[in-house]
């Protein structure tokens, strides 16, 4: 690079130098081709004082002007390559950090899995809050929001003692132990709770807790085994023997001893009769005792239970229960009496026939009433959960007969005219189809 510097010189050297820099104290480029080559000049003032005292004139060859450049080019690519494979290799880095805390999950799985846990957790009738480990609600749902009379929103990130103070969660995460079908109470209902830590490897990283009504849970249980059938069943057996106490009582006090006698004899000799045809025919001393409790239910309602003469039940069913057969058959005598007592005439018809009938390959059961009927667009719908004709039903024994039945691959047929009468038809095979 050559660079030279003139003071101010006279007329005759201002003509060898460029006039633009000296006359109008510009900065000038020129390009000229000297004996090296091609070269690129600048020309610039030089003031001193605000008075221009000379100028300064630097040139270089455009050729060494092109090498620098390809040297920064190829420096800038070098970098540019040299990070983007440093870019490159953090992102991977990274995304494989991210996908081991997402249990290597894609996006689109997250985002179903999100929703299928919303889903869950809304059609859950159990009561759900989970806390981290520092006992703040991350997660409640609508049926724990509904006992705790609290909004979701405003239960998350408070401290479960102050929403659910007789929780327990905050002891699991201290233990480390699981607890199950705890009864607490919430305001004033009994809970039935479990609660377990929520770990993360070795570590506690919360607590859940799981929670249900207990009366609900007691009722559902005495609805699916059966049990409340046998408990309707007994509770009328007894009050029909209370109320035939009371006449005898009352037969004795008036001094009508002989009155009383026949009646006694009476009863007696009707019991018997009943007993004797149930144990004769019905094997299966759960069943017999149902039927019994029935017919004592029917005579308090004025109902005739007629059992027909083909009967027959073994003690044992194969894979047929006999919590399965108190529901089907509870039901659907608890069904049919409903159906006769809703009948307005008073002088009609209230008899109930039944057939139970046992081989060494199904079960078949009938059972035909002279109640109200179903109406033909209601068919349909008798099995629906919730559904029923009867106010202040709950709808759920004729569900819970078809539930029990498709357990056990059996079948049910129904047939029904208004105010004539409904027959149900049910068989269940006593061994699993290969």
């Amino acid at each position: 690079m050559l660079i030279l510097t003139l003071r101010m010189l006279g007329a005759n050297s201002w003509a060898e130098m460029k006039k633009r820099v000296i006359e109008n104290g510009e900065i000038y480029f020129s390009q000229a081709k000297g004996t090296l080559g091609d070269s690129l000049r600048v020309f610039v003032p030089i003031f001193h004082e605000g008075r221009q005292v000379g100028f300064v004139m630097t040139g270089t060859l455009i050729g060494s002007l092109e090498h620098e450049k390809e040297k920064a080019l190829l420096g800038v690519l070098v970098v540019s390559l040299l990070g983007l494979a440093i870019g490159v290799a953090g992102a991977f880095m990274l995304a494989e950090s991210v996908k081991k805390s997402i249990f290597g999950l894609e996006p689109r799985e997250i985002g179903r899995l999100y929703t299928e846990k919303q889903g869950m957790l809304d059609a859950m009738h159990e009561g759900i809050i989970a806390i981290d480990k520092d006992s703040k609600i991350t997660l409640i749902n609508e049926s724990a929001s509904r006992m705790l009379s609290i909004s979701e929103g405003e239960a998350h990130g408070k401290n479960v003692v102050d929403v659910f103070p007789t929780s327990h969660l905050p002891e699991v995460i201290s233990t480390g132990k699981s607890e199950y079908d705890d009864e607490q109470r919430i305001n004033d209902t009994i809970i039935l709770t479990n609660r377990v830590p929520i770990m993360d490897g070795r570590n506690i990283a919360g607590a859940i807790a799981t929670f249900r009504d207990k009366t609900e849970v007691t009722r559902l249980a005495e609805e699916i085994t059966g049990v409340r059938q046998i408990i309707e069943a007994l509770r009328a057996n007894t009050h029909e023997f209370m109320n035939k106490l009371h006449v005898i009582m009352g037969l004795i006090q008036m001094g009508e001893v002989e009155e009383a006698k026949d009646y006694i004899l009476s009863v007696t000799q009707n019991q018997q009769q009943i007993l004797s045809v149930i144990i004769k025919k019905i094997k299966d001393p759960t069943i017999a005792g149902l039927l019994l409790g029935k017919f004592s239910e029917a005579n308090e309602r004025g109902i005739s239970i007629n059992i027909d003469d083909t009967t027959g039940l073994w003690k044992e069913h194969g894979n047929i229960s006999s919590n399965m057969l108190v529901t089907i058959v509870g039901n659907l005598l608890e069904n049919a009496m409903d159906a006769i007592s809703a009948q307005e005439c008073e002088n009609d018809l209230k008899n109930i026939d039944i057939k139970i009938f046992e081989n060494d390959e199904l079960i078949e059961i009938e059972i035909a009433d002279t109640g109200t009927g179903i109406k033909k667009d209601d068919l349909g719908k008798i099995f629906e959960r919730g559904f029923s004709t009867k106010e202040g039903s709950r709808g759920i024994g004729l569900s819970l007969v078809q539930k029990a039945i498709e357990s056990a691959e059996g079948e049910i047929q129904v047939s029904s005219y208004e105010k004539v009468g409904t027959e149900f038809v049910v068989k269940l095979p006593k061994y699993r189809r290969c």
